[in-house]
């Protein structure tokens, strides 16, 4: 029984939690919309209210959406997708900082105090490491669809699946030119 009013005394907790939540989102965005809207010095504002305001939030966030969501895997600069896995077997932490010579982990910098960070001999272990263990995963794909070896897959083993849903080899999907293999 008393579980029972333990659980009603959560519930209603919770709803109220919530619905206050809810209610003070709601009258903030209201606030910000009539601030927009009713000031005169700023006609970006007047013109979109609140949206604006996310604005430069949007913008500080450019070179994380363009780097995880809109980029191509091997357009981004300085390191594309490909290179970036040995970036972080070798400590990079994604601060961004690579073409202002300000790279605190020592990596992308000519600046010899952090440079100091970047510690060569445990590095070289962690990128031996990284490189180790790439080949054996390769491997095992390699395995997984039957050859030997990783050198012997060929674009028959990879396979596309098309928007129809219909699963296509590589190789049927994007033909070489007759003197390509």
């Amino acid at each position: 029984m008393e579980f029972n009013r333990l659980h009603e005394y959560v519930q209603v907790v919770t709803t109220l939690l919530v619905d206050g939540f809810v209610l003070g989102f709601t009258a903030l965005i209201i606030v910000m919309y009539i601030a927009d809207i009713t000031q005169t010095s700023h006609a970006i504002r007047r013109n979109y209210p609140v949206v604006r305001r996310f604005r430069y939030l949007f913008e500080n966030m450019d070179e994380f959406f363009r780097q995880y969501f809109f980029a191509q895997d091997r357009e981004e600069l300085p390191f594309n997708r490909a290179e970036r896995a040995c970036m972080f077997a070798l400590g990079c932490i994604q601060a961004l900082q690579c073409n202002k010579n300000s790279c605190p982990t020592g990596i992308t910098t000519n600046n010899p105090s952090l440079q100091k960070g970047l510690v060569v001999s445990d590095k070289s272990e962690r990128v031996k490491n990284y490189c180790h263990n790439m080949n054996y995963e390769v491997g095992v794909i390699a395995h997984a669809c039957g050859v030997e070896e990783p050198r012997r897959l060929s674009r028959h083993y990879a396979r596309v699946v098309t928007d129809t849903g219909q699963s296509i080899s590589l190789k049927e999907l994007h033909e070489l030119p007759i003197n390509a293999d």
